[in-house]
C-alpha cells in the first residue's frame, strides 16, 4: 500500500518536473500568456466599440435634424395648401353674394 502511495507520489513529481522544465520555471507561463492575449483583444474590442458608438451617436443625432428639419418644411407647406384652400373658396363664385367684409 505504502510502495504504491510512494510510486504515484514519484510519478507526480516526475510529471512536475517535466512541466516545469517544458514551461521554464513558472508552469503557468503559458496560460498567463493566453489571459493576457485575452485581456489585450477585449481591451482593443471595447476601445473600437467605444469608437463606433461615437459615430453612431454623431450620425443619428445629425439624422434627427434632418428629419426634423424636413417636417417642419412639411408642415409649412401644408399649412400653405390649407391656406390657400381657404383663399380659393372665399374667392368662389357663390362667396360673390357675401357681402365684402365676409369675403
Amino acid at each position: 500500500e505504502h510502495s504504491l502511495e510512494l510510486a504515484q507520489l514519484a510519478s507526480r513529481v516526475v510529471s512536475a518536473k517535466h512541466v516545469e522544465s517544458s514551461y521554464g520555471d513558472d508552469p503557468f507561463a503559458k496560460v498567463k500568456g493566453l489571459i493576457s492575449e485575452m485581456i489585450s483583444r477585449l481591451e482593443d474590442k471595447a476601445s473600437s466599440d467605444a469608437t463606433h458608438k461615437v459615430y453612431c451617436d454623431k450620425e443619428l443625432s445629425e439624422s434627427r435634424a434632418k428629419e426634423e428639419a424636413k417636417l417642419a418644411e412639411v408642415e409649412k407647406y401644408e399649412n400653405c395648401k390649407v391656406c390657400s384652400a381657404q383663399e380659393r373658396s372665399c374667392r368662389h363664385p357663390s362667396a360673390s353674394s357675401l357681402p365684402p367684409k365676409l369675403r
